[in-house]
């Protein structure tokens, strides 16, 4: 009611035919959105974005300055970046932050003053950071997470959510237009002119997958993208009554979760296929090679005994080659000492022979002499 301009677009049939309304009430723009994503309709979006430049400019009575501007891209890139910072956390088993309390960052984000909630963003990014490298968070470990899609929720839509984690669950992320399609992309900064950055501001916001366009294949993709991401046990897909964009495209949204279920789940037993012949052939090739080790070692203990019988043969050998030596040299020893003892008594018989016959020699002296005497006298 205080608002002195009212800017709108023309997204869904029922903002169109409200709108119409709003402008009987207040002062009312409506933005021109296309909803086909070309080369053509960007053209057509980036017209009606500087179109909008325009009126600003002339209801505030101002003028758009390239400094201005690069300065306030430059500022709402650094609270994307802080929502980036945030998000990331929530990949994270436990969750460090609530889904509700998530979701009413994103809300802010819309209304608050830019550098006050970029620095408190990431003072609470700082804080997530340090309760995933703890472990802690906002419920247990294992708790069942789920992505939520689907029509944008506005302050103070906050009952799903609340209603969800009451229940036992825990949201771990948004694709929607209050969750991480108002954050994920960046506006390029390297425009120096207002044209250049105002074409800039309509590009990053062409690359929004809004149910308005068709196709609109890229969301089924990203949902799906960040439901692996995050590691999601489930999706829900919400389209607020009369919502007939969002409604439509559920269809296609649950066909792309079963088509991602189906395939994860072909994935998973494919790996399981491939770890358990991994298994399989680790196990076979761990028996041959068990089989191997036990024959080298049964090799080995074989050698090894042959080894200790040819030690304990030759130990024998050596033994009884030492024995017949001793014996040798002990009939050597003995019949040397045999020897010795006949020279011994032979020796002796020489000397008692001569001793006998020197006696007979000096008794045939003492005879002879004798008879000598005998006969002088």
């Amino acid at each position: 009611e205080s608002s002195d301009l009212v800017v709108g677009e023309n997204t869904c049939d029922g903002k169109k035919k409200a709108y119409e309304f709003f402008a009987t009430q207040k002062n009312m723009y409506v933005m021109d959105i296309p909803n086909v994503h070309d080369e053509s309709t960007l053209v057509t979006w980036k017209a009606e974005v500087k179109k909008l430049a325009a009126k600003i400019e002339e209801e505030c009575g101002v003028t758009i300055t390239p400094e201005r501007l690069k300065a306030a891209i430059h500022a709402v890139n650094e609270k994307r970046r802080a929502l980036q910072r945030l998000a990331a956390t929530r990949a994270a088993d436990p969750a460090p932050i609530s889904g509700l309390d998530s979701l009413l960052t994103v809300q802010a984000a819309f209304m608050d003053d830019t550098p006050r909630l970029t620095g408190a963003i990431n003072e609470m990014a700082a804080e997530c950071e340090q309760r995933v490298e703890a472990g802690e968070g906002v419920a247990p470990k294992g708790t069942k997470r789920i992505l939520y899609t689907g029509t944008p929720m506005a302050v103070p839509n906050w009952k799903l959510f609340n209603l969800i984690e009451k229940a036992g669950g825990v949201v771990v992320g948004e694709e929607s237009c209050t969750g991480s399609r108002y954050y994920k992309d960046l506006v390029d900064e390297s425009g120096e002119t207002v044209d250049e950055m105002l074409d800039a501001i309509a590009e990053r916001y062409f690359k929004i997958n809004c149910a308005v366009f068709t196709p609109n294949d890229q969301r089924m993709k990203d949902i799906v993208q960040m439901a692996k991401d995050l590691h999601a046990d489930g999706i829900v897909d919400v389209a607020l009554q009369f919502c007939t964009l969002y409604e439509m495209e559920s269809f296609a949204v649950e066909k792309a979760a079963e088509e991602a279920r189906e395939a994860e789940e072909a994935r998973r037993a494919e790996e399981a296929r491939v770890a358990a012949e991994r298994a399989e052939a680790e196990r076979i090739e761990k028996a041959r090679q068990d089989a191997i080790e036990a024959e080298r070692r049964a090799e080995e203990k074989r050698a090894q005994q042959e080894a200790e019988r040819l030690a304990q043969e030759k130990l024998a050998q050596e033994r009884k080659a030492a024995e017949e030596a001793r014996l040798q040299a002990e009939a050597r020893r003995q019949e040397e000492a045999r020897l010795a003892e006949e020279k011994r008594l032979a020796e002796a018989k020489r000397a008692e022979e001569a001793r006998i016959a020197e006696e007979k020699r000096q008794a045939e002296i003492q005879r002879v002499v004798a008879e000598k005497k005998a006969a002088e006298e």
